[in-house]
């Protein structure tokens, strides 16, 4: 029996994601604090010993699992917030963070579309922002695809500068 070899020009079937959320444990925190993004994605990592910040009550962070397995956080509010950025308080501002080996696997809609759930009926929101860095095209084309759109771009107040988008939803 020979392999089977996928080619660039065959389509290619996702299987649906069924996440499911919950208050985020200090395990999941421990866990999240060791993700290690490659490149210029390493903006995104985490200090190990700073864990405890992903359970500060007032950063609403929540973790996100598939099938009982840790895969994503999601966070309402001020920990969402960029440094160097304005945030009027207009809109619910969401951040989120997927596992750096399951990036790239299109399961970013599937967490978007969830945390947009959840920041209605859990927080009340009609209004969403999300800051995202400038480099980040993923995650930018993602925000447009669910119709977030650019306010604008700043480049952040901590070392080092960078360019971050901000973008909103109503």
């Amino acid at each position: 029996m020979s392999a089977s070899v996928l080619h660039a020009w065959e389509p290619v079937t996702l299987t649906p994601v069924a996440l499911a959320m919950r208050a985020m444990t200090v395990v999941d925190a421990r866990a999240v604090s060791t993700w290690r993004y490659p490149g210029p994605y390493a903006i995104y990592d985490s200090e190990p010993d700073d864990w405890q910040r992903f359970l500060v009550p007032a950063y609403h962070y929540h973790a996100v699992l598939d099938d009982n397995e840790l895969v994503a956080f999601g966070c309402f509010g001020e920990d969402a917030r960029v440094a160097g950025g304005n945030y009027p308080p207009d809109a619910l501002d969401i951040g989120a963070g997927l596992r750096p080996d399951l990036v790239g696997q299109g399961r970013g809609k599937a967490l978007l579309d969830m945390l947009l759930d959840v920041a209605v009926s859990t927080y009340g929101a009609t209004a969403f922002r999300s800051t995202v860095a400038a480099f980040n095209h993923r995650a930018l084309a993602l925000c447009h695809s669910v119709g977030f759109v650019e306010l604008g771009r700043f480049i952040s107040s901590v070392a080092p500068p960078r360019e971050f988008v901000t973008l909103r939803r109503r």
